[in-house]
This record gives C-alpha cells, sequence and structure tokens, in this order.
C-alpha cells in the first residue's frame, strides 16, 4: 500500500478540489488577467466567490458567525453544525439565535480532525 503524497494530510476531496481550483486560477491570472477577470466576474454572480483571494483576520479570541467560521476552517456550515451536534465543537447561542464559535476552539478541532484522518 502507497502512502498519499498529498501535501495536506487529512484533506477531504472537497478541501483538496478547491486547492487545486485555486492553484489553477493563480495559474490563470497570470497568464491571461483579463481573462480570469471575466470568469470571477461569472463565478461571482452564481454565488461563487470563495476561490478569490482575499484575507482573512481574526484573533483566536474571536467568536466568529458559523460563515466566518467555515471560512476559517476551509469547511462548511454544515460540517460545524454537525461537529457542535456530535459535542466535538463548543459553540454559544448569541441573542440573535445565531450560533458563534470561538477561532480557537475551530482551529482546533479541525486540526485533530485533519490529524486524525492523515
Amino acid at each position: 500500500m502507497t502512502s498519499d503524497p498529498w501535501p495536506f494530510p487529512g484533506d477531504a476531496p472537497l478541501a483538496r478540489a478547491r486547492r487545486i481550483a485555486v492553484a489553477y486560477r493563480a495559474l490563470l491570472e497570470k497568464a491571461d488577467p483579463e481573462m480570469c477577470d471575466m470568469w470571477d466576474r461569472q463565478f461571482a454572480k452564481w454565488g461563487q466567490t470563495w476561490m478569490l483571494m482575499k484575507v482573512v483576520t481574526y484573533d483566536v479570541d474571536d467568536w466568529l458567525e458559523p460563515g466566518e467560521a467555515a471560512e476559517v476552517a476551509m469547511t462548511t456550515t454544515a460540517n460545524l453544525r454537525r461537529l457542535r451536534a456530535s459535542g466535538r465543537l463548543k459553540g454559544k447561542l448569541g441573542t440573535d439565535g445565531k450560533w458563534r464559535y470561538q477561532a480557537r476552539e475551530v482551529l482546533r478541532v479541525m486540526s485533530a480532525t485533519r490529524t486524525r484522518k492523515g
């Protein structure tokens, strides 16, 4: 049995696909910036902007909304809900009825999940 040569142990297939898509987008941006911009606008019309590079800043003590936490963890909000329901991820319910997750806790859980899978 050969070991998996993927350099990011524990990445789920979706995370792998996203890393690959982002790499190809970076190459297209270098080769043909106008074409890349055209496709970025088209994908944005379809509600897909995850492949665009953006700086995400947070403090590990920050309480993040589900979308923000999912972005930091490179996962989905549905996966965060499953982790919370299983007791593996702690969260708190805000006064607005939305769950919040501490960045430190999200990173800890995702690191443990990826290490265990890898």
